[in-house]
């Protein structure tokens, strides 16, 4: 039997999805949702949110995981009222139409991946959000954005739910050369240790926001724990670390951080999905070369990955 069929909501919605079949997301389904075909809609449930999330599926751009599902409550739980967002590595888009949900003043879409350009504006317009409070820009990492920034001021949040794939730097020449068709998991190729767009956010990102300005990113263990600790610490001030092998191993809430300007906030061990599985050798030749903790963790036979979900602020002028 499709898994699907445990998950498909058969009462159509006729206003604004016409004939569309509507599919309620179960997280345990994740995986499957890659697959769909082009123009099915998602429904994502929120306890937080005052009405559902509809998204469009594509096959070129990443359907929403847990990486994506556990940042949309953190969102919620925000306070982004009135502010200036970006959704960088947008993908599908939820973030920033979350953001938006939550009352956003306005979200700045940014992917380097054109299908998910085009499938954000589709998700925007299906969750009936103002036309005029969104910015869609083909960019690869914050290229276009900066133009834009300089033009309009800075922002006061990023979001961000990056690419974690190991890939090589032919191909992603290969990406640029042609852009327009490639499935999903081509554009989460991400560099070597899966860092590329990651490491822009951390080195770039505060740039962009203005005093006080917050990000709020997921990582992971596969990309390396001390990298990630190293980067921060240098871009953004001295933040909160753990005295285990594995500095990013905790959470704490945003408002005991004292006076670090990052933090941990939300922790998460995810069973690794298949397509991860490719990687381990990867994984584990970046532990003896970088001298990171373990990628991977296991636990009465199934591997683990752990997911960080990242707070940092701008304290700088």
């Amino acid at each position: 039997m499709n898994p699907l069929d445990a998950v498909v909501d058969r009462d159509r919605i006729v206003q604004p999805f016409g004939d569309r079949e509507v599919i309620t997301y179960d997280p345990l389904q994740s995986q499957c949702y890659q697959t769909l075909e082009l123009g099915k809609i998602l429904r994502l449930e929120f306890a937080q949110a005052a009405k559902p999330v509809f998204l469009e599926t594509n096959p070129s751009v990443w359907a929403p995981t847990a990486f994506t599902t556990e940042m949309c409550q953190l969102i919620l739980a925000d306070t982004c009222a009135g502010m200036r967002v970006i959704d960088f590595a947008a993908g599908s888009g939820i973030l920033g139409v979350v953001a938006a949900i939550q009352g956003a003043d306005q979200v700045i879409f940014s992917d380097l991946n054109p299908q998910a350009i085009v499938t954000s504006q589709h998700n925007w317009s299906l969750n009936q959000l103002p036309t005029s409070q969104a910015v869609f820009l083909e960019s690869n990492c914050f290229a276009a954005v900066y133009p834009y920034i300089e033009q309009t001021g800075k922002v006061d949040r990023i979001y961000s739910n990056p690419p974690t794939f190991p890939g090589t730097r032919e191909f992603f020449q290969k990406l640029m050369v042609d852009r327009e068709h490639h499935p999903a998991a081509d554009w989460n190729h991400n560099g070597r240790w899966g860092r590329f767009v990651t490491d822009a956010l951390i080195t770039e990102g505060r740039s962009l926001l203005n005093p006080g300005g917050e990000i709020l990113f997921v990582t992971t263990s596969k990309q390396g724990a001390h990298k990630t600790r190293q980067l921060m610490d240098q871009y953004w001030g001295v933040g909160m670390i753990s005295d285990r092998d594995d500095p990013l191993d905790y959470c704490l809430p945003w408002s005991e951080r004292g006076e670090a300007n990052w933090a941990v906030v939300h922790r998460l061990d995810l069973p690794l999905a298949d397509y991860y599985r490719e990687f381990l050798p990867l994984y584990e030749e970046m532990v003896t070369a970088l001298g990171e903790a373990e990628p991977v963790i296991e636990k009465e036979g199934v591997l683990y990955q752990k997911l960080y979900f990242i707070r940092a602020i701008n304290h700088f002028q």
